[in-house]
């Protein structure tokens, strides 16, 4: 009897099916690792204190920075992967997961280097001033040991999606996120580590992630492996190239937060930071369920590219788009009904000026989900497709470019709260761009102009 592999049902299989199969895990997966985030900020905020809450979201920056080219090389080189493994080429996919691998590893392995020697220098650059210089670095050095593995584990995760093997790739994000609980509440709340406690807790947990991915990919039974060298090391920078806009999106956000703790240091200090950061992890639940909406979809469509599946990457898309619109109105309206609420789980009971100031915040900000659903799905569509152009303009635009202009201009004509409207503006504009570049890349015209010649 014949088994359809997963490579089979990810060309051939109804597409709802698929899509339920690689967006749920994939979703379940993202806010698996948001929760373990959210969690940080639930014990930093209610067990450390709103000094602690704003050194987090001082170093936000610079691993903002490292998450962006860990998604660059990961999604790049998956969704190069994802198109081999639809032609049937599964020693040259081999090839890209290892030069991958190893590029990751080296990569981190430098930027812990330099975090571990000059941990106060750089929470300076990012806007750290005053008290919370220690504070800030604190977290930075002891994060920083573990960055090399929360690479890997960033990078194995989108492996074994592309791979066909969501549901693997979500039981590992979940243990990432269950042992990060966990830790937190032993290491911050019942041994009172502070900001150190809560650092460890992260990285051992990726650590941990890390380890229970690599067996997949080590040994005969293995589906891809890790083939350092098989192939040319141009993959690399190919992979990098096409996961350029994932890379945009990341570090821009950095730039961005560094703009706003910037202008919130020197209007409000550590109070507005910290308000800031209460609204970040409210807003990052939405975000995260849209990204992985996106990134199941960016294994799907680099299948089905390598397949010449036409249709089957318009319905996909399609679905893409209408579940995160659907999405992005249910977070709209639960921000904001429901701001005071929200906020008020992660502050003191008592810090009520960082209460109201947050609240203040989240009114500006909710518009955002109504827009940033459909960008980021399109952006994955155009990454997908291996066409980073494309998404590289959306990433610059909405990440980086508008939201930057917007801040500066309304920060001058409405003070410092019309700097919050810059985000849900930048998204809008943004979308518009997204459907005018969407009607005239449709998936026939990639899927004609990626066959091969007879």
């Amino acid at each position: 009897m014949h088994t359809e592999s997963n490579d089979d049902r990810m060309t051939s299989a109804p597409v709802w099916g698929e899509f339920v199969r690689f967006s749920v895990p994939s979703v379940l997966g993202m806010l698996a690792i948001s929760s373990a985030t959210i969690v940080d900020g639930l014990v930093v905020g209610n067990y450390v204190g709103a000094e602690a809450l704003a050194a987090v979201t001082i170093v936000m920056p610079m691993l903002s920075v490292l998450f962006g080219i860990l998604i660059m090389l990961s999604v790049g080189s998956a969704v190069m992967a994802g198109k081999m493994i639809g032609e049937g080429k599964l020693d040259e996919a081999s090839g890209v997961l290892g030069k991958t691998s190893l590029s990751v590893f080296v990569v981190t392995s430098l930027i812990a280097l330099v975090a571990l020697i000059w941990p106060d220098s750089l929470v300076q650059v990012m806007g750290a001033k005053d008290e919370l210089i220690a504070t800030s670095s604190v977290y930075l050095w002891w994060m920083s040991w573990f960055l090399p593995f929360l690479g890997i584990a960033v990078l194995l995760m989108q492996f074994l999606r592309v791979d066909g093997k969501p549901g693997l790739s979500l039981g590992v994000m979940v243990s990432v996120t269950v042992i990060n609980i966990v830790l937190d509440i032993i290491l911050v709340v019942y041994m009172d580590m502070g900001l150190e406690g809560a650092a460890i807790a992260t990285g051992a947990s990726y650590l941990i992630g890390a380890l229970a991915a690599l067996p997949a990919f080590v040994g005969k039974g293995s589906h891809l492996h890790f083939a350092v060298s098989r192939g040319s090391w141009s993959v690399v920078y190919k992979a990098a190239l096409n996961g350029a806009s994932e890379f945009l999106n990341e570090a821009s956000i950095g730039l961005v937060m560094l703009v706003f703790n910037w202008v919130l240091m020197t209007q409000v200090g550590t109070i507005g930071v910290a308000s800031f950061a209460i609204v970040n992890y409210l807003m990052m639940i939405g975000i995260m369920i849209f990204y992985g909406v996106a990134e199941s979809l960016g294994a799907l469509f680099s299948v089905n590219l390598g397949a010449r599946k036409e249709l089957r990457i318009e319905q996909l898309l399609r679905y893409g788009l209408g579940t995160s619109v659907s999405i992005g109105i249910v977070f709209a309206l639960l921000l904001f009904f429901y701001s005071d609420v929200l906020v008020g789980v992660f502050a003191d009971d008592n810090d009520m000026e960082t209460q109201a100031f947050a609240v203040t915040i989240a009114m500006a900000i909710w518009p955002v989900f109504l827009f940033s659903g459909a960008n980021i799905i399109i952006t994955s569509y155009f990454t997908g497709m291996q066409k980073p152009s494309l998404s590289a303009i959306l990433a610059i635009l909405r990440s980086l470019v508008l939201p930057i202009v917007f801040i500066l201009v309304l920060w001058q004509l409405f003070g410092l709260v019309g700097v919050f409207y810059a985000l849900p503006l930048a998204e809008l504009i943004t979308l518009f761009v997204s459907l005018m570049l969407l009607s005239k890349n449709l998936p026939k015209r990639f899927v004609e102009s990626s066959a091969s010649p007879l």
